[in-house]
């Protein structure tokens, strides 16, 4: 199993560089030589693949992460009336305090809203209404 998939992050490396190369940036914390790459633990190569994959899905998926983050953020707002001063709140999920620039706050943070755009979009395709 090790050796199909040091084949296909070979693969991906040629063909998919950008994502290869910041895959193993965030996996392992450095870029080494694919030759040392291949000697690391199994866990961190199928993390690696992981990754790559959700970028490519990312890349090609119809929806775009940040705006269904807006989106996500402006329709848990509290009410439809609003002040014109910025305010804090407090995030529903993680607790964070972030700054927003009406009284109409949102119950999502930025950081929370973020990523559960992204595993919205990561299964896009379980979101449209079948045909």
């Amino acid at each position: 199993m090790t050796d199909y998939l040091t084949k296909q992050l070979l693969t991906w490396k040629r063909t998919k560089r950008k994502e290869y190369e910041e895959a193993v940036l965030e996996t392992i914390g450095s870029i080494p030589t694919f030759n040392q790459l291949t000697t690391e633990h199994a866990n961190k190569l199928y993390r690696i693949r992981e990754c790559i994959e959700e970028k490519l899905i990312l890349a090609d998926a119809p929806l775009d992460v940040n705006k269904v983050a807006k989106a996500l953020q402006h329709a848990t707002q509290a009410s439809s009336i609003g002040t014109c001063d910025m305010v804090t709140f407090s995030c529903s999920f993680c607790g964070k305090t972030e700054s927003w620039g009406s009284g109409n706050t949102p119950k999502l943070c930025s950081t929370c809203a973020h990523e559960t755009a992204t595993k919205l979009v990561l299964c896009h395709e379980q979101l449209f209404k079948e045909a």
